[in-house]
């Protein structure tokens, strides 16, 4: 049986991806900043590989960010889902998109003297697709993480390490192939490349993250400021707990040495507590 908290999730979930989606895609289509250096390999690689669908208008990229809990493992799922969120889209922003394929198709066909009309049109609407998803992954992606470029280089060196202690590393995928006792990281080349980097994705994702450095540290700066204001709240309310707690006086009342009463009562400095042996203590004060 499904989890209605789980399915909530899962809805909740779903918002928000197309959201930040949507966002994403009014974001790039508004983009005159980036310049993407991708070519027709890259979209034929992206094809191969099946991270570029093409059975959706406009073509897309698969979004691997899936949540199953809420799955049973007993139940089938349709693996067809909205990649684009184009229906999401207002027409405006669907306008937007074909401004920008126009846009590509006539720069590509100002170079070209013989070309295939589906291809070219193919392309196009992959650069937008591609440039899309570029901000979308500015949003979530693994160099959000990053704070500053120390972390950038420490996450390149790692995954290079990761992929030659696995063996991943071949010419197919454009990777140098290395001996075993060859550090990846010493390599000039590999210094500023990441290893399966074929589609320059994370190249592209670098570039855009040291574009957004002076947002990010705005970001920082807001976030120590209100870190800030709660810590000097947190010492206030424990200044006022002290002085509540040094202003009163704990009495136990004993009636026949058993606990007959607790009681806090406020501390008078003029007034001193004296206690007989074998007596209630009381105070001359109370």
């Amino acid at each position: 049986m499904t989890n209605p908290d789980l399915l909530k999730q899962e809805r909740e979930w779903r918002e928000i991806e197309k959201r930040e989606r949507v966002e994403a895609a009014k974001e790039a289509l508004n983009c005159s900043k980036c310049r993407l250096a991708v070519t027709e390999e890259t979209m034929a690689l992206e094809i191969e590989s099946g991270n570029f669908i093409l059975t959706q208008y406009p073509p897309c990229f698969a979004n691997t960010n899936k949540r199953d809990e809420h799955i049973s493992p007993l139940d089938t799922v349709d693996d067809q889902e909205d990649f684009t969120y184009w229906k999401h889209l207002s027409r405006a922003t669907q306008q937007q998109y074909h401004d920008r394929v126009e846009e590509h198709l006539d720069k590509a066909l100002a170079k070209l003297d013989k070309f295939n009309p589906e291809l070219v049109a193919l392309f196009a609407h992959y650069q937008v697709a591609y440039h899309i998803r570029q901000h979308y992954l500015a949003r979530g992606g693994v160099l959000v993480l990053c704070r500053s470029s120390d972390d950038v280089h420490q996450l390149r060196r790692w995954q290079w390490e990761m992929a030659h202690a696995d063996g991943t590393l071949s010419a197919d995928t454009g990777d140098k192939v290395m001996e075993e006792d060859e550090v990846p990281w010493v390599v000039d080349c590999e210094r500023w490349q990441w290893p399966h980097d074929a589609n320059l994705l994370m190249m592209h994702q670098s570039a855009l993250w040291r574009r957004r450095w002076r947002r990010r540290q705005r970001r920082v700066e807001e976030v120590r400021v209100r870190w800030a204001l709660i810590m000097e709240e947190r010492w206030r309310q424990r200044e006022m707990l002290q002085l509540k707690q040094a202003s009163t006086l704990t009495v136990r009342l004993y009636c026949r040495g058993e606990l007959w009463d607790v009681r806090e009562l406020e501390r008078s400095p003029d007034l001193e507590v004296v206690s007989w042996t074998g007596r209630m203590t009381r105070s001359t004060g109370f």
